[in-house]
């Protein structure tokens, strides 16, 4: 569970240019984590000698780090929900302390960020390529495109 929740935040606070190769060393790091908690715990909680000897001690080691990881997601982890990958680059612009977060709203859409894109030439309309011909769709008015207009 824990690991499911790491990837799910790990997959939103990295910008866009190194999510990939951060989300690589997420991974990899949560992965050695994991491999050294479960490779230390039999030395950890074992009695006799060349053990540690905690026993049920071991529960005040657990529940330090659990206290640390909510320190550090009450201060550090912004909160995102809602937001789409874009407005995420852009409330960490904006914002610098991850707990005022949670009120911030975007200054701009979606479709805002679209036609940004397509007056700088790096996204048109909406366009396949049948052929070597762009082929723009038409919008009808439900969810998805019908019909198909040749440029």
């Amino acid at each position: 569970m824990v690991t499911l929740k790491i990837r799910v935040v790990t997959g939103e606070i990295f910008p866009l240019k190194v999510r990939a190769k951060s989300l690589s060393m997420t991974t990899a790091t949560n992965w050695l984590l994991n491999w050294a908690i479960g490779y230390s715990t039999p030395y950890l909680v074992n009695y006799g000698p060349g053990y540690a000897n905690l026993q049920a001690k071991i529960f005040f080691v657990w529940f330090g780090c659990c206290f640390l990881c909510i320190a550090f997601v009450y201060f550090l982890i912004y909160e995102t929900k809602g937001l789409t990958l874009e407005q995420i680059d852009e409330l960490y612009d904006e914002v610098h302390i991850a707990s005022k977060s949670v009120g911030w709203t975007p200054k701009t859409t979606f479709k805002e960020i679209r036609a940004s894109m397509a007056a700088q030439g790096g996204l048109g309309p909406r366009q396949t390529y049948k052929a070597g011909e762009a082929v723009e769709k038409e919008e009808n008015g439900s969810n998805g495109y019908h019909g198909e207009n040749v440029a």
